[in-house]
């Protein structure tokens, strides 16, 4: 699984600029549905803009977390660079459990907003 994670971010880094992009002119709407709150675009697109912002902020910490993993299965000689790499390895693994749950959570909450919103 780790080493999916690696392959994947090293694939999207390629297009970090355009989700960060994506991320700004998102991150502006938001405060312009917020600043005018009289506004239509408060009503039909600050909850798509917010999980906009919730998609576009889980992928830019998937990038960035998995994107500079490095080498991972290297067989050192040392015992403290084998316990070394055992540990790199078991942090990695927990961030990619945590990352795991975490996009799990963001799809429920995802698929429950937009029932809400698609109801209005």
């Amino acid at each position: 699984m780790l080493e999916f994670y690696c392959r994947a971010a090293n694939r999207l880094v390629a297009f970090r600029a355009a989700y960060i992009l994506l991320f700004v002119i998102n991150i502006g709407f938001i405060c312009y549905a917020l600043i005018f709150p009289d506004s239509a675009a408060f009503d039909v697109g600050l909850l798509p803009a917010l999980l906009t912002f919730l998609w576009l902020l889980l992928l830019f910490l998937f990038c960035q977390m998995f994107g500079s993993v490095g080498d991972l299965t290297t067989q050192s000689k040392g015992l403290l660079k084998k316990s070394k790499q055992k540990l790199k390895r078991f942090i990695y693994g927990s961030f990619a459990l945590l990352f795991s749950l975490l996009s799990i959570a963001v799809v429920l909450l995802s698929i429950r907003s937009l029932n809400v919103w698609l109801q209005t």
